[in-house]
């Protein structure tokens, strides 16, 4: 039928149009490298056909950054708290090499349209740059997951501000 690879298409093309470089793999997989703040960033794209008719699309995002052994059990709780926050997507860490992704899946019958695929890209981003931050305190100063939580739910606090909200 098509759908894994018109889908697949369909991030090919918002990358290209917006001038982001990237490198497809034997297998099918995007991969892309960004330049953040204040981490560098891989992100790998994979659409896979599961039947015929349906296939999934895993946004895969991991900063350029193993956590350290010795703070690996902290930073679990911390990722363990984002994702109770979390709508779409979660945090994962893995314990054998420190390896920190946000992983943002979704299956469909249907194909992505580009403004799907920038969408699911720009969530992915949007993740990251807004957790970052507080992820980089845990590792550079000290904090516990507990008071990085804090301060990340402070930002939402900051930027919730509903007056002028459509239909309040």
């Amino acid at each position: 039928m098509g759908l894994p690879e018109d889908s697949r298409a369909a991030f090919i093309e918002v990358l290209t149009t917006g001038g982001v470089k990237f490198v497809e793999s034997a297998d099918g997989t995007i991969r892309v490298s960004w330049n953040a703040t204040p981490v560098d960033f891989h992100q790998r794209i994979r659409v896979v056909g599961i039947r015929d008719d349906i296939f999934r699309v895993d946004v895969h995002l991991s900063p350029a950054l193993p956590i350290p052994e010795t703070l690996r059990d902290e930073v679990a709780v911390f990722m363990n708290r984002l994702n109770w926050d979390t709508v779409m997507g979660d945090w994962e860490l893995d314990p054998r090499d420190g390896q920190v992704v946000f992983r943002l899946s979704f299956a469909s019958d249907r194909v992505v349209s580009a403004r799907m695929a920038h969408h699911y890209l720009s969530l992915s981003q949007w993740q990251y740059n807004r957790t970052a931050p507080y992820l980089m305190r845990m590792l550079n100063d000290g904090f516990s997951a507990a008071q990085a939580h804090l301060d990340y739910l402070t930002q939402d606090l900051e930027f919730s501000d509903v007056r002028g909200a459509p239909g309040i």
